[in-house]
């Protein structure tokens, strides 16, 4: 008697702009694998996407233009439902889509808030479902090869973990949607930021990596936040961050978009016999009297990404799949809500800023770059200092 082929898992996409394309991509490299179905795309803005839709609809793909009707019509049908969505908006559609029976892949950040993390950790109980969380470098070998080493005392006892990161982004980049640098959206807490968006990775990354057991994330105090903006928006765009866990690890992160400079992710872990360095994109290494003993690349973001959506395919057949969880990214977001609740955002006196025309880009485009922003970000990284206690001086900010 012959088995039964086994069908494909089913999934959904909710939305293909923006980074949704991203997904879209890689969704579609899956199914060119053989690994899933696509069975249904939510698109709200069709004028936008009018040949992606009927690219869909030629393949008999079920194209929605509201979630909510999306949900009522496919509850119970499909097995994993990909949610690449503005941050105020991940709670609600990750808790609707598990109780409609869907596993979620949920971009980065897990929530804007605690009380939102919780509810996706309680729904995820009650379901029965699982919620991968998008920070990407979770799901490489490479991060958990650093994780290893670091619990098997390759650095002696852990001391440190510094990151540092300076990605200009000009005014275009917070115009691009409606929620970009806001605080609070539709009523919700969104705390978007460049350490709740763009650089939210390494900090998720550098707590997992201080964390004691193998899969466990590092529960941090906030020590003080220095939180400046010189674009024009609700949030900040440039922050420092100190903060400790229960174990004596100190934490600094440290980054802007309101910069002229571009300097790429760096991770400083420090332990009593040695550090690691980790280069985002590009290499790892482990350093004994700062000679380098261990060295092994890291993959980039595309790679990174691609490994994500593997595992988080093949959880759905094998439960010892490891994925980045709501519990271990909550610690990310309880660290961002306390260091908003700890201090008030400083605007940068306009005189301090320079208006740098963007190359290349939307005519009149610009980044609001803070003088002597860049020199005084490395020094601070180095000291494990604010801004305000290197050549910055907070009279820069009002």
């Amino acid at each position: 008697m012959t088995k039964p082929i086994p069908s494909l898992p089913k999934v959904a996409l909710v939305g293909v702009s923006g980074y949704g394309r991203i997904h879209y991509d890689l969704i579609q490299k899956a199914v060119d694998l053989g690994l899933i179905e696509l069975a249904a795309v939510v698109i709200i803005n069709p004028e936008e996407e009018a040949a992606i839709i009927a690219h869909l609809k030629e393949q008999d793909i079920r194209v929605y233009r509201a979630f909510d009707h999306f949900l009522a019509i496919e509850r119970g049908s499909l097995d994993l439902c990909f949610l690449p969505t503005a941050i105020h908006s991940h709670a609600p559609m990750t808790v609707a889509a598990m109780h409609a029976g869907m596993n979620v892949l949920v971009e980065k950040p897990l929530a804007g808030s605690i009380d939102q993390a919780d509810w996706i950790i309680d729904a995820q109980k009650k379901t029965g479902k699982f919620v991968a969380v998008g920070f990407q470098d979770m799901y490489m070998e490479e991060t958990r090869r650093l994780k290893a080493r670091i619990l098997e005392g390759a650095i002696g006892k852990l001391k440190s973990i510094r990151f540092m990161g300076l990605w200009p982004r000009p005014v275009s980049y917070y115009k691009r949607n409606y929620w970009t640098g806001k605080l609070v959206v539709d009523g919700v807490q969104t705390l978007d930021s460049p350490l709740n968006n763009a650089f939210a990775h390494f900090i998720n990354l550098s707590l997992f990596l201080a964390g004691t057991e193998p899969n466990s994330t590092a529960t941090t105090k906030l020590i003080d936040a220095e939180l400046l903006r010189a674009h024009a928006i609700e949030s900040f765009d440039t922050g420092i961050i100190r903060a400790q866990s229960p174990e004596g690890v100190q934490f600094w992160f440290g980054a802007s978009h309101a910069c002229d400079t571009l300097i790429e992710p760096i991770l400083e872990i420090e332990g009593t016999e040695g550090r690691a360095m980790w280069y985002y994109d590009d290499r790892c290494e482990i350093l004994k009297e700062n000679v380098i003993a261990e060295k092994w690349p890291v993959p980039d973001a595309f790679v990174a990404r691609w490994e994500m959506f593997k595992a988080v395919i093949y959880k759905l057949a094998n439960s010892t799949v490891l994925l980045s969880t709501p519990i271990s990214a909550r610690e990310h977001a309880a660290l961002i809500e306390a260091a908003y609740q700890s201090t008030e955002i400083k605007s940068v006196v306009p005189s301090h800023v320079d208006r740098v025309l963007v190359e290349n880009g939307k005519k009149g485009d610009y980044i609001p770059a803070i003088r002597g922003l860049t020199e005084a970000l490395k020094q601070a990284f180095d000291q494990g200092s604010t801004l305000s206690e290197t050549v910055f001086k907070v009279d820069q900010a009002v």
